[in-house]
């Protein structure tokens, strides 16, 4: 795909949905003029290792893959290496700041998992701390995903519908 073509995808791969009780909630948009092939690969890619997705995933997914559709508005495509700095530091993807945003994190889906490395490979005392410690590595691990996602954009060869 040519750069357009990821920035085109990047902005319309989510939308915005309401549930019955009127919660807003963001989700793939499969709809967005792009070939059904294309997204079973890009799922493929997001669901490896049995990664499970939930509200908080797509919130994440959201905002990474917009700011990554605005960084290639003002980048040249050939730049695309350089990107991981911008998503690791100049993004500033940060975790929750509220205990209950953050315990609500916890049990949706298996996040607990997150929790449970945390614990292994930290020494934070502080619960809360330990809870945000945990939902950046669970959100680093979503920017790797999207990374994944935009190196398979760079090489499809399929065009837009």
């Amino acid at each position: 795909m040519n750069k357009d073509q990821i920035i085109k995808f990047c902005d319309s791969c989510t939308e915005t949905k309401e549930r019955d009780n009127k919660e807003k909630y963001v989700s793939f948009n499969e709809a967005n003029g792009f070939a059904k092939e294309l997204w079973v690969d890009i799922k493929n890619i997001l669901y490896e290792n049995d990664f499970q997705i939930y509200d908080s995933y797509y919130n994440t997914f959201d905002e990474v893959m917009l700011a990554i559709s605005e960084w290639l508005k003002y980048n040249d495509l050939s730049k695309i290496s350089d990107i991981d700095v911008y998503l690791f530091t100049d993004l500033n993807i940060e975790a929750d700041i509220y205990t209950y945003d953050l315990l609500e994190w916890v049990k949706d889906g298996n996040n607990y998992i997150y929790v449970d490395d945390a614990l292994k490979e930290s020494d934070i005392k502080e619960f809360i701390n330990l809870l945000k410690y945990a939902q950046m590595n669970y959100k680093e691990d979503i920017i790797y995903m999207c990374l994944k996602v935009i190196d398979y954009l760079i090489n499809y060869k399929e065009v837009v519908k």
